[in-house]
């Protein structure tokens, strides 16, 4: 219902916000270009190791989930 949609946009807008203030721009492509492709694919198409999009992908989910990042 209406109530549903109100919570799931507020949720949207702050994952959004989060984004943009808690990741790295490394961790915001990788993780934008995750929702498209697999890692592998991701590092041929940065240029990248796909050891550092794999690492900067973790940093990201662990940074959007609220867990310490150490």
């Amino acid at each position: 219902g209406p109530e549903e949609l109100a919570i799931f946009g507020e949720q949207y807008a702050d994952t959004l916000r989060r984004m943009q203030t808690e990741l790295s721009a490394l961790e915001r492509t990788v993780l934008m270009a995750g929702l498209e492709a697999d890692p592998a694919q991701t590092a041929r198409e940065l240029g990248l190791p796909a050891k550092n999009v794999a690492n900067a992908l973790a940093r990201a989910r662990r940074k959007l989930r609220g867990a310490p990042t150490t």
